[in-house]
C-alpha cells in the first residue's frame, strides 16, 4: 500500500532538508488519502513511517554526526530510592558524558564545527559538574543518569545550535563508573 503520493516525498525540496513544516505537510497529505475500509491503522502507520524515514534519510544525507566525550568526577545520592537502597547513600562516580551532534560539513573548513568551540561551551554551561555534589546543582535534586542526561541536553542544545549553521545536539549519553 502506497499511502503517500510520490510527489509528497521531499527529496530535493527546500535544499534537501526536512523540517517540521515539511513533516506536517507530509503527514496531512497521508491522512487525507485514508478512506473508510482502507487497511488497518497499524498498516497505514507502518507505511507512513517508511515514507517519512526515507524522506528524512534523503534530506539528511549531507548531515554528519560527530561526538565529543567529557568526564566529571561527581558525588550524589538518589533521594527517591527505597530505604536501604545503596544509591540512597552519598557516593561518587567517574562520569563519561557523550554529546552527539549533527550538522552539515562546512565546505571551507571541512568540519561541522570547531571542537574547541564545543569545549568552550561545555566549560561554560556544564563544566561545574566536575568535583561537585550533583544534588546541590539546580535541577539535579534527584540526579539519576537519565535526569543528568536531560539536564545536560537542555543546557547544551542552544549553545551547540549557535556553533554553526544547521548544527544541533542529537543526544546525550551518560555512563557511570561502577563505584
Amino acid at each position: 500500500m502506497d499511502v503517500l503520493p510520490e510527489d509528497a516525498r521531499i527529496e530535493g525540496e527546500n535544499g534537501g532538508r526536512m523540517n517540521s513544516a515539511d513533516f506536517v505537510k507530509l503527514a496531512t497529505e497521508a491522512l487525507r488519502r485514508i478512506e473508510p475500509g482502507d487497511a488497518p491503522l497499524f498498516v497505514w502507520i507502518d507505511a507512513l513511517e517508511r515514507d517519512v524515514v526515507a524522506a528524512s534519510a534523503a534530506a539528511n544525507r549531507e548531515r554528519m554526526l560527530v561526538s565529543r566525550d567529557y568526564s566529571a568526577a561527581s558525588a550524589h545520592r538518589l533521594p527517591r530510592v527505597p530505604a536501604g537502597h545503596k544509591c540512597g547513600n552519598m557516593h561518587g562516580h567517574a562520569l563519561k558524558i557523550r554529546l552527539v551532534c549533527q550538522g552539515p560539513i562546512d565546505d571551507r573548513m571541512g568540519w561541522v564545527f570547531d571542537f574547541a568551540d564545543l569545549d568552550a561551551a561545555w566549560s561554560l554551561h556544564c563544566g561545574h559538574l566536575d568535583h561537585h555534589t550533583l544534588n546541590e546543582i539546580e535541577g539535579l535534586d534527584n540526579p539519576t543518569s537519565e535526569i543528568l542526561a536531560r539536564w545536560v541536553f537542555n543546557r547544551m542544545a542552544g549553545p551547540v545550535a549557535n556553533l554553526a549553521s544547521g548544527a544541533c545536539l542529537v543526544s546525550v549519553g551518560v555512563a557511570e563508573s561502577d563505584r
